[in-house]
């Protein structure tokens, strides 16, 4: 029987090893999808403002393949489309429109809580500080703008109980921005954080201002449509791992 050396056992071994390591490096050399590449899902809300919190949510959908595109919609589109089911995801400031869009969307925060929470406030004119209170007591007889709602919201639960006031929708946050400098009612009502980047955008911040006081807390939801129900438990995953980010995104948006 022919014996070979044992060097060149050790060779073929070798030989084989690295063959295998490189066969190895060409599997894990195969180019990942770029951005570009994923499959787009789109995020809607009613307000540019919450672009700090869409942006924490975008390494979010990357990370499950998904490409997330930020679109604003005035309130009463949103309202109409979401209920039909046409957008992919949506933020909102509000349980009860999270609700109602139950037959089709799915709530998916982080765990068992929403994506976090803000504020009520109340929007006056720069001179107009003394004159109105954040005491709901006070404004009888007032005219108080507010933005169209979007399904049920909190701030019309908290209006609802307001005697005496007459209350003027706006479909968009510039609109609601524009009207109060107009002198269109008397002051106006919002999320701390989502009309800000409107009024600087108009260069209205030397002539509108927030006053300090909170009237209420408000939650920020998220719902996804239920045609990507699939990816809805790498999601919620995906989301708990970025809870940094996203508490990050929701502080900055109070503090504007």
């Amino acid at each position: 029987m022919r014996r070979f050396p044992s060097w060149t056992f050790s060779r073929f071994t070798a030989g084989f090893f690295s063959l295998f390591l490189l066969c190895g490096a060409v599997v894990n050399l195969r180019p990942q999808a770029t951005p570009a590449e994923m499959p787009v899902i789109t995020l809607a809300s009613t307000s540019i403002g919450l672009k700090p919190l869409f942006d924490a949510l975008v390494p979010v959908y990357a990370e499950i393949g998904l490409r997330a595109v930020y679109v604003e919609l005035p309130a009463g589109r949103l309202n109409k489309d979401a209920t039909d089911g046409l957008i992919d995801a949506v933020i909102a400031v509000s349980e009860g429109f999270q609700k109602t869009l139950s037959a089709n969307y799915l709530a998916i925060g982080l765990g068992k809580d929403p994506l976090g929470a803000s504020n009520l406030c109340m929007y006056v004119r720069k001179g107009d500080e003394g004159k109105y209170q954040a005491d709901p007591l006070s404004w009888k007889g007032l005219t108080v703008g507010v933005i169209v709602s979007v399904g049920p919201t909190m701030t019309d639960a908290y209006l609802k109980n307001v005697a005496g006031i007459t209350v003027m929708t706006a479909p968009t946050y510039p609109s609601l921005a524009k009207m109060l400098d107009g002198g269109r009612f008397d002051f106006f009502l919002s999320t701390q954080g989502a009309v800000e980047p409107d009024i600087a955008e108009l260069q209205l911040k030397d002539r509108i201002v927030r006053l300090d006081k909170v009237l209420m807390s408000l939650r920020y939801y998220h719902a996804l449509n239920k045609r990507f129900q699939a990816k809805a438990a790498e999601l919620s995953v995906a989301m708990l791992r970025h809870r940094t980010e996203i508490d990050r995104a929701v502080n900055d948006l109070i503090n504007k």
